[in-house]
């Protein structure tokens, strides 16, 4: 048999190709695509890549060869690394069924067996299934840069949030400051002069010490307030600070002793507004109590932080009045340091000694 470019040219059934080495292996590839329900041929080369979407999970192979007389006597062989750990056999005519491939590449390496024995040279071709959309990196890329641009939207956000808050509590703290504080004070200052002689009336003297005495409270009063707005207060140091003071000013008159103790802190803690307010409130509450209700012989005060919670410890070494029973904060004082308690979180922790009272 002769061949060239234009076919056969003559051929003598006489003479047939007996080379055992000559034979190939080739392949028919038919993919069926799920979404349309079409088919795809495809006859590869050797060391050929076959490229499928991800809707292409029904793949056909079809080994066939180069000998064409004795074509239903060829062996064959096949082997697909990752999917079959060694050489499996296929006879002629039939068919390999793949399907539901991982998203890769797949080497494919086949070999055709002659009908006298011989094997005949391998036959690669690489199979690459496509990954669905939502798992290549592309969609990863722009997943991640939506996250980051949500996050960095959403951390400007809050910083302007914040910016506007705390110059709205500074201007609203300036404009308490301004407009009240200085007509309270004037107010409490007018209060002192106005009061009578001793040797005046009785009911004039009572009521413009009462006046005195509510002038300041306000005054008092308004500035803690004011303080607690201020927003270059919310360090944790400026609140045990303005508990110290309020003892010192108020309680230690009344007590012989008074010690307040504040265990150092590591690093600057900042603390919210209505926290600080309602955890001034409460102290100076409970340290009022203490000494109207008792005659005080010491009193100490420990503030620490453990966990990021404030821990104030208050003992009182006491005298009971004689002219009334030692009650334990009840009605609707305890009510309202309750309330407190609760808006920071807070807890209360109460005993009864001989002669002590924490």
């Amino acid at each position: 048999m002769r061949v060239d470019l234009n076919g056969i040219t003559y051929f003598s059934p006489e003479m047939p190709l007996l080379a055992q080495n000559a034979i190939q292996a080739c392949l028919l590839v038919e993919s069926l695509n799920t979404k349309t329900n079409n088919k795809r041929q495809i006859i590869p080369m050797h060391t050929d890549t076959l490229v499928f979407q991800p809707w292409e999970q029904y793949l056909e192979l079809q080994l066939f060869s180069n000998e064409v007389f004795k074509s239903d006597q060829v062996g064959f062989r096949f082997l697909i690394p990752g999917t079959a750990d060694a050489w499996k056999s296929a006879g002629a005519g039939e068919k390999i069924i793949l399907s539901n491939l991982a998203p890769g590449y797949h080497q494919l390496a086949m070999q055709a067996r002659s009908p006298y024995g011989a094997w005949g040279p391998q036959f690669d071709v690489c199979i690459r299934v496509l990954p669905p959309w939502y798992r290549t990196w592309w969609f990863f890329a722009l997943t991640a840069l939506l996250v980051f641009a949500t996050a960095y939207g959403l951390a400007r956000l809050r910083i302007a949030q914040i910016k506007r808050e705390y110059y709205l509590r500074k201007q609203v703290s300036d404009d308490l400051h301004d407009e009240l504080g200085s007509r309270l004070f004037a107010l409490r200052n007018i209060a002192q002069k106005m009061t009578p002689a001793p040797n005046g009336n009785p009911e004039m003297l009572r009521l413009s010490e009462q006046f005195n005495t509510l002038s300041r409270d306000t005054l008092g009063a308004i500035r803690n307030f004011i303080w607690a707005f201020d927003p270059k207060n919310d360090r944790l140091e400026d609140l045990i600070t303005r508990m110290e003071d309020f003892a010192d000013m108020a309680i230690r008159p009344l007590t012989p002793v008074l010690e307040f103790r504040a265990q150092p802190m590591q690093g600057e803690k900042k603390i919210k507004p209505l926290v600080k307010h309602h955890t001034l409130q409460a102290f100076q509450e409970i340290l009022t109590n203490m000494s109207k209700h008792t005659l005080p012989l010491e009193i100490f005060v420990t503030v620490s932080v453990t966990n990021h919670t404030l821990n104030v410890s208050m003992r009182n070494t006491y005298k009971p009045k004689p002219e009334a029973p030692q009650e334990i904060p009840g009605g609707s004082g305890k009510q309202s340091l309750a309330a407190r308690l609760r808006a920071v979180k807070g807890s209360l922790a109460w005993s009864d000694g001989n002669d002590v009272q924490e």
